[in-house]
């Protein structure tokens, strides 16, 4: 999205997301008091894509060492671990407002990701997620009731190789969701279909029975 936009778009979204970082941490603007804001917004939103670049691809053996030593550059000039914070709190603003259609909670947990990795390789400290509104944490059914706790959950379980249960309770969620009598039948003929019936590639991991159940209850 932001590489499609032009220079001047990128320059206006990468100054907001600047002042945004300074105004939460004046040592920001402090350490950067003697360059263009413009130049160093835009050479931070950058990094930014390097990052998702370079965290997405085949980044090989040398991701380590070269963190390390990005780390130790950043060090010289007076970055802290809890800038990662602003930083990331930043983010989450700034493009919320910029991109209010396509900057979501999927989105948001990339960046949560992302920066979580990335300052715990180059400042070498072991950083945690704060949990601000947590909860969703209180239970499994709070956390599938929360758009957040479920996209959490939905990705450990991916990561986990548990792609089956993801789709089963997005499957569920649908069906929740769904008022229409006709069109709760088609979500349920096809969780049926897609989650229950043996012969599928992303059945879960049911009784024989409960499955049996599930599969003539949907064929009466």
């Amino acid at each position: 999205k932001i590489s499609t936009m032009s220079y001047d778009d990128q320059i206006e979204l990468s100054v907001a997301l600047f002042l945004d970082m300074a105004v939460r941490d004046k040592s920001i603007m402090a350490m950067n008091k003697h360059v263009k804001i413009e130049a160093r917004s835009l050479k931070f939103l950058n990094m930014v894509g390097w990052l998702i670049r370079i965290l997405h691809g085949d980044y090989g053996s040398n991701l380590e060492e070269s963190f390390r030593t990005l780390g130790n550059i950043h060090k010289a000039m007076g970055l802290r671990s809890d800038h990662f914070v602003v930083m990331r709190v930043s983010l989450h603003d700034t493009f919320a407002h910029y991109f209010p259609h396509d900057y979501g909670i999927k989105q948001q947990y990339a960046i949560d990701f992302m920066f979580l990795l990335a300052s715990n390789l180059m400042m070498g400290e072991a950083m945690t997620l704060p949990c601000d509104d947590s909860d969703y944490l209180s239970s499994l059914q709070a956390c599938l009731h929360s758009a957040v706790g479920r996209e959490y959950l939905y990705r450990y379980l991916q990561q986990t190789w548990c792609d089956e249960i993801v789709i089963y309770l997005q499957g569920i969620r649908k069906f929740e969701q769904q008022t229409n009598d006709k069109g709760r039948f088609m979500i349920a003929r096809n969780i049926v279909d897609v989650s229950i019936n043996a012969d599928s590639d992303v059945a879960v991991n049911i009784s024989y029975e409960c499955r049996m159940n599930a599969m003539r209850l949907m064929s009466e």
